[in-house]
């Protein structure tokens, strides 16, 4: 049994499906947004953003239970907080670790989407990376 399936026995229809919608419109804004940060003229606006977009999705998938996703989003939106503090243009190697995350949140839709188990984190995504490189 897949995680979709897994996720009916407990949820409504209704609520699983806007879920995936959502999830699916944040995945696919992550990358634009985060090529942003590169450019110090939409850093604020594009890290605000991101991190809108992390905390709802740590929001929703601490509600659906959905575990792996739930303690990475706190990771992520962890280091955009940090992000936030800070003047743009973002490091290269923070930019390349979250477009890594944008990826590996692409797989989990994916898994989502054909109910199958959520691939494991990469272990390239399981430290969190520091502002100084």
């Amino acid at each position: 049994m897949g995680v979709r399936k897994e996720l009916e026995e407990t949820f409504d229809f209704e609520i699983i499906d806007e879920f995936l919608d959502h999830f699916e419109m944040a995945v696919e804004n992550i990358e634009p947004l985060t090529v942003g940060l590169e450019h110090e003229e939409f850093y604020e606006k594009n890290i605000g953003e991101l991190f809108r977009i992390f905390h709802n999705i740590k929001s929703a998938t601490g509600f659906l239970q959905l575990t792996p996703i739930y303690k990475f989003a706190i990771e992520v939106e962890g280091l955009l907080e940090t992000l936030r503090a800070q003047t743009g243009p973002a490091p290269a190697h923070i930019i390349d670790w979250l477009i890594a995350c944008d990826d590996h949140m692409s797989v989990w839709n994916i898994n989502l989407r054909m109910d199958e188990s959520l691939a494991p984190l990469p272990d390239t995504l399981k430290t969190i990376p520091t502002l100084e490189h």
